[in-house]
């Protein structure tokens, strides 16, 4: 079952998805206000789940609040776009962004912005010389990948470019810290566990849209939910081609439920899939000889790629906020906590993955992005392939 918001990018990605995977029949399913409202608080990325976001307190302890110290840390990145932009020395920014800044003694260059908390997500909760800068560094690595001939002007090198993308990258790190994922994100984490425990359960969750029966869902959103996910799990991946803790264009984290066929004990697998920046700028099609960079994950308080199913649950269940989260879901995943039914719970290693089989993929939060088309071909010519001696990813799609 498929959902998007009803932005016009988020359904497009979505169709192009159903379609590499040969299910463009699917309907996808637009949520809004009159259609499945109650799915709203799980794909968005910014729902007011009436919890608290962070404080200017504790946003200034992740990096400790010396605006200076941060800006140093990009001195050259900033430069380069400041160089880039030929930026005159009268440029009215830095009289709209900082009120200290005087345009009769001091020539305006980024660094001259200041500092201006605005609690805002996609802001990185701050406004800085950093958070000036990324927002130019953003958009030229979207025209490269874009393939647009003259990205940046032609003034950079992509091995410059990819240093100044690292101040976009930093500036969702704030935006997407511990407290402001609690607030945001632990209804969709929430979701993707109920939504397991109602396949494995075979009951009704309440507070679950899609069938009992359902083997795959796909949650079609944004970049920031995915790097909420990664906070609050404690994940990371560098993909290949980019670079430590980003969210990039066309990547999906996927949430896979395996199974033991020795003693049908269930499993959690976690791997985050992305094409690479030449890969999405030339438009490459992706197969097995040109696969999309695939990142699988451990969960650190797991400890292993395939986590044992109540014990991803209860440190999913832990890592959320249930405060921010709404009825009906809310009460089901009170009742999950406090119950736990370990009786599918084995923590030992059932012999070699081979043994296993994948019964369903709950949950993929994807960027809303039209590469998504070429990584679900990449897929589903992988499940194509059959054979008696599959390979773990050759697997990981039979459902």
């Amino acid at each position: 079952m498929c959902f998007a918001d009803d932005s016009s990018r988020d359904i497009n990605t979505a169709e192009l998805w159903l379609q590499g995977f040969g299910c463009s029949s699917v309907p996808v399913n637009v949520v809004n206000d009159e259609s499945y409202p109650s799915m709203q608080p799980v794909l968005s990325d910014h729902f007011d789940s009436g919890c608290p976001l962070a404080t200017e307190e504790q946003v200034n302890g992740l990096y400790g609040g010396d605006v200076d110290a941060l800006t140093e840390m990009y001195d050259n990145e900033i430069q380069g776009v400041i160089d880039v932009l030929a930026m005159p020395a009268d440029a009215y920014i830095c009289q709209y962004a900082n009120p200290k800044f005087d345009p009769d003694t001091e020539a305006c260059t980024l660094f001259e912005t200041g500092y201006t908390w605005t609690g805002q997500y996609y802001q990185g909760m701050f406004e800085s010389p950093v958070y000036y800068a990324q927002y130019f560094a953003e958009t030229w690595m979207l025209q490269y990948m874009s393939n647009l001939t003259d990205w940046a002007f032609n003034l950079v090198t992509l091995s410059q470019l990819r240093d100044m993308y690292e101040m976009h990258i930093q500036t969702l790190w704030f935006g997407t810290n511990y407290w402001n994922s609690l607030s945001y994100s632990s209804e969709q984490l929430a979701y993707i566990v109920a939504s397991m425990e109602q396949y494995i359960s075979g009951s009704p969750v309440s507070g679950v849209v899609q069938d009992i029966g359902t083997q795959l869902l796909l949650l079609v959103s944004h970049d920031m939910n995915i790097l909420y996910l990664q906070r609050l799990l404690d994940l990371n991946w560098i993909p290949l081609g980019n670079s430590n803790r980003v969210a990039t264009t066309g990547g999906t984290l996927s949430f896979e439920l395996w199974k033991s066929k020795s003693d049908s004990t269930y499993y959690v697998k976690l791997h985050y899939d992305a094409a690479g920046p030449d890969q999405q700028r030339n438009a490459e099609v992706l197969s097995l000889d040109n696969p999309p960079a695939i990142a699988e994950l451990v969960i650190p308080e797991c400890g292993e790629v395939y986590c044992p199913w109540e014990t991803f649950k209860s440190i999913a269940l832990s890592s959320v906020d249930v405060n921010c989260i709404q009825d009906p879901l809310k009460s089901s995943v009170e009742s999950m906590t406090d119950t736990g039914d370990s009786s599918t719970d084995n923590d030992d290693d059932n012999g070699d993955w081979k043994d296993w089989e994948l019964v369903a993929l709950t949950a993929a939060v994807c960027i809303a992005v039209f590469i998504l088309f070429q990584v679900a071909i990449y897929f589903y010519g992988k499940r194509a392939t059959g054979g008696d001696n599959e390979s773990d990813s050759t697997r990981m799609l039979k459902v």
